[in-house]
């Protein structure tokens, strides 16, 4: 995960850390921890074992000014009217970006102002951060873990899938193959447990061709994947 600075922050109130309303700060997203630098050099950081939760929130790009209105006698004076007005509004309307970012931590609150994304924008750009304290949760490893289970407790799921979906949730890893990757895949034997997934992907509507293609995805060569679909349609 690459470093995720937010600068031009004000810190607007909380309690537990050593800030004062107003307070210009830098917020510094690493890997492992969360850091915040003071305008005087000063610096801390939050674990993210110890970050409870983050909240982004506000109203984003906000407007002020303008309004004025172009108006006079006959139709010379309606336009210079108007076009004053347009002038007027142009020097005196201002657009503004208000987010706020919420840390819950383990020792206190954290409230912070930053003007330079609107609130959804920021969420996609924390989105590694988000990731990283999530993944810290044993309760969502669990739960994870236990969806896992059931699948595979439910033919959904092979032995070896199970194994490489769970390493997941410890060390992330995305697999991305191309059809040249595909004949290096490893050569699994075909099992009941295939035919059970087959016969699965036959009950809800997919045809012989996906279901053949899914198998050979996860191992099994060509022929095996024909046989175990032409087994699975032949119990229809």
């Amino acid at each position: 995960m690459d470093e995720i600075v937010l600068n031009g922050c004000s810190y607007l109130g909380g309690c537990g850390y050593p800030l004062a309303p107003g307070n210009p700060v830098v917020l510094r997203f690493g890997p492992a921890a969360l850091s915040i630098l003071l305008s005087d050099g000063a610096s801390f950081s939050i674990s993210y074992v110890e970050l409870a939760s983050i909240e982004i929130s506000g109203p984003g790009t906000t407007t002020t000014g303008g309004g004025f209105i172009g108006g006079g006698f006959g139709v010379q004076g309606a336009l210079e009217g108007m076009a004053i007005a347009s002038v007027l509004n142009a020097l005196t309307t201002k657009s503004k970006i208000h987010t706020f970012v919420s840390l819950t931590t383990n020792i206190g609150e954290i409230y912070i102002h930053y003007g330079d994304m609107e609130p959804s924008a920021l969420r996609i750009a924390l989105s590694p951060v988000y990731t990283a304290v999530r993944r810290l949760d044993p309760e969502w490893h669990q739960r994870r873990l236990g969806v896992l289970q059931h699948a595979q407790a439910q033919d959904s799921l092979l032995e070896h899938e199970l194994s490489r979906f769970s390493e997941r949730l410890i060390k992330p890893i995305t697999e991305v193959l191309t059809p040249s990757d595909t004949p290096t895949l490893a050569s699994v034997p075909r099992s009941s447990a295939h035919l059970s997934k087959a016969r699965s992907m036959r009950s809800v509507g997919l045809d012989q061709a996906h279901i053949c293609g899914h198998l050979q995805s996860i191992g099994l060569s060509e022929a095996d994947a024909k046989y175990i679909v032409e087994m699975a349609f032949s119990s229809a």
